[in-house]
């Protein structure tokens, strides 16, 4: 039986006596990251600091934890309007991701698109120091040249750019 080592408000450490050898797991409370998609097909990406982490300045897509009680859409909505200042008319599920084993992980994905202003306090403060946005093609390059790491994100990222640029080929 799995017995709580630890538990915090993201975060959960258990062990496990199975036939005599231990098992650590590591439960991470779910996220939603999200690919906010402007009117020119452009992805928004913020620029945050993240005290205690590395790098301390990152790179990133919209990303927050995945709220309980609340649908997927709201969860959405809530980070795009924390982060960015902005709402999705429109929300779809693309992707979503999990692990299992010493690491368990639910990671959802999601498209907004048909933005529009409407903001609420960002309960991180001031960690968004700018907004970035970025075609496809630019996307792409960035992950190529090391600019954007490899993650798990990066696959979905990916698979949003090349379609999209094809697209635009047809």
């Amino acid at each position: 039986m799995e017995k709580t080592i630890y538990q915090g408000k993201y975060l959960k450490v258990t062990e496990e006596n199975i036939s005599g050898t231990i098992f650590e797991r590591v439960y991470v409370h779910p996220c939603i990251i999200i690919l906010a998609e402007t009117k020119d097909n452009k992805l928004i990406f913020i620029k945050e600091k993240r005290i205690g982490e590395y790098p301390p300045i990152r790179l990133k897509l919209v990303t927050g934890f995945f709220e309980e009680g609340y649908s997927f859409e709201e969860n959405v909505n809530r980070e795009l309007q924390e982060e960015i200042g902005l709402c999705a008319r429109t929300v779809e599920k693309i992707d979503e991701f999990i692990t299992t084993g010493l690491t368990n992980e639910k990671r959802y994905y999601a498209l907004a698109k048909d933005l529009f202003p409407s903001s609420l306090p960002n309960p991180d403060k001031d960690a968004v120091l700018s907004i970035h946005e970025f075609t496809p093609q630019e996307v792409l390059d960035m992950i190529l040249d090391g600019r954007y790491p490899v993650s798990v994100t990066t696959a979905v990222l990916l698979k949003y750019c090349l379609k999209k640029i094809k697209e635009d080929k047809s």
